[in-house]
């Protein structure tokens, strides 16, 4: 590892970790949804999931995977339209996680309060739905674009992405925005949504059904938790600021302190969701087996 920086092997060895726990684990997740009996929830509450799933899966393929190719020499390798491809997925992947929690909080909350409404809810209903988030988490890349926003490789957080110090300097209000409409409102929903659905759970429901909800709040606040250092470092795009050691280290660990939320929901389920638990147990003994199997041959 001679010549390799710190920052260099700290993105080697976290995101490493990252990369094989998201792919595997959402992977397990997305396989698991196909099977009503590895979650057993409702049908609404398990398409969420699978494209909460899908995104995060993809945010680790996509963006994730091939940044492992800058990390040693700080250096882009695989030309400018590769580059911008990265930075606006990672960025509309991103939005689209951030929807999804924040649109199965809202379905789980109106569950509570409106039972009887939210039985009309259908499957192709949620997946019209999940169609429109998709393409409305895309615009915060579209609008960006339009504007003029420089999406190319950033040595200072190897990788590829929006420079949102340039443009903040170049454009602080529409900055500040697309910020709070695009990251703080959503994140002031679910906060309310989660602090509602975790007294609701509390106060009316049985154990099992209390775990389900509880289940939906970690996730959100898992969410929040890992999201808030990037939120913190995009505004300060829009002020001005020395820019010292100690603000890189910042801005390389928030840009990728996200990933524990990429990872972290699979984990989550697992904790409390017995029945999912049972099945990655059940795959894990098979595959074993398997394994067992032919090295005995």
């Amino acid at each position: 590892m001679a010549g390799v920086s710190v920052y260099a092997a700290f993105l080697i060895g976290f995101n490493s970790i990252s990369s094989i726990l998201g792919l595997l684990g959402n992977g397990i997740v997305l396989h698991a949804t196909f099977l009503k009996s590895a979650f057993r929830l409702d049908k609404v509450t398990i398409l969420l999931i699978q494209n909460l799933a899908t995104s995060d899966f993809l945010y680790m393929l996509v963006v994730i995977l091939p940044s492992f190719n800058a990390y040693l020499g700080n250096k882009w390798n695989m030309g400018e339209t590769s580059c911008y491809m990265i930075g606006f997925a990672g960025t509309w992947l991103a939005s689209a996680n951030l929807h999804f929690i924040l649109f199965v909080a809202a379905h789980k909350f109106l569950k509570c309060i409106r039972p009887w409404r939210m039985r009309r809810v259908r499957k192709n209903h949620i997946n019209t739905i999940s169609l429109i988030i998709w393409v409305v988490s895309s615009f915060k890349m579209v609008i960006l674009s339009a504007m003029g926003a420089q999406i190319s490789y950033n040595e200072d957080i190897y990788r590829c992405g929006v420079n949102y110090v340039a443009f903040g300097k170049k454009r602080p209000l529409i900055l500040i925005v697309l910020w709070i409409l695009g990251k703080w409102v959503p994140f002031t929903l679910v906060m309310i949504l989660n602090a509602s659905l975790m007294v609701i759970a509390r106060r009316k429901f049985k154990k099992t059904t209390a775990r389900g909800i509880m289940t939906i709040a970690s996730i959100s606040i898992l969410l929040i938790v890992s999201w808030m250092p990037a939120q913190i470092y995009s505004i300060m795009g829009a002020v001005r600021y020395s820019s010292t050691r100690t603000v890189k280290t910042f801005e390389i660990i928030s840009y990728n302190f996200y990933l524990i939320s990429v990872f972290g929901n699979p984990i989550i389920y697992g904790l409390q969701n017995q029945h999912f638990a049972k099945f990655v147990k059940e795959r894990w003994r098979n595959v074993s087996s398997v394994i067992i199997l032919k090295r005995g041959t």
